[in-house]
């Protein structure tokens, strides 16, 4: 009898362990994908290594669990949402390219070209290429502020479609984990 007990308590305590990973897991890797959208480039470089060192510990879970068992079942789903997202990005990003060709507005930088023509050629002459980048500042904010919408609207079209994806799916897999069920559907 004692023998028994301890072996049910055992086995609790493992399955406890077991949610209290997938549960990390599942909120580290939603924030680590939203944050790494915050236009500061060392957070989201910071918040992309850690969704990539996520993914590892989601693959690793994932085979170190039985066959057929609920953190599987949990780890494929999230593994699949990883490289779903990442297809829906990329054709996503490929139309946001699409977009931004089309309706950039490049008229702000006619009064500069002729000057950056001219600098060039004398640069290319003497080799000498210091004075670019702030011939390149003065016509940058014109540019940018004409074309503000659009590449706010290009964001959106890139980010977007993966973006939602991966909300949809975490919020899933998620009402599944609260249930204490396994996700229909889901491929080893």
């Amino acid at each position: 009898m004692k023998n028994t007990l301890t072996t049910l308590r055992k086995a609790l305590a493992e399955q406890d362990k077991e949610k209290r990973t997938i549960m990390t897991i599942y909120v580290v890797f939603f924030l680590s994908f939203i944050v790494t959208l915050i236009p500061v480039n060392i957070i989201s470089l910071f918040s992309f290594m850690i969704c990539v060192c996520t993914l590892a510990a989601i693959y690793s879970v994932k085979s170190n669990s039985e066959e057929d068992s609920f953190s599987e079942n949990h780890m494929s789903y999230l593994i699949s949402t990883f490289w779903r997202a990442n297809l829906y990005f990329f054709i996503a990003a490929m139309f946001a390219a699409l977009y931004i060709g089309i309706f950039t507005n490049y008229h702000t930088l006619k009064p500069c070209m002729g000057y950056i023509d001219d600098y060039l050629m004398s640069a290319i002459r003497k080799l000498d290429f210091s004075r670019l980048p702030s011939i390149l500042r003065t016509c940058e904010k014109p540019f940018m502020e004409s074309n503000k919408i659009t590449f706010i609207v290009t964001a959106f079209i890139a980010f977007s479609p993966a973006l939602f994806y991966i909300a949809y799916r975490c919020f899933k897999g998620w009402a599944y984990f609260i249930k204490n069920e396994m996700i229909p559907g889901v491929r080893p």
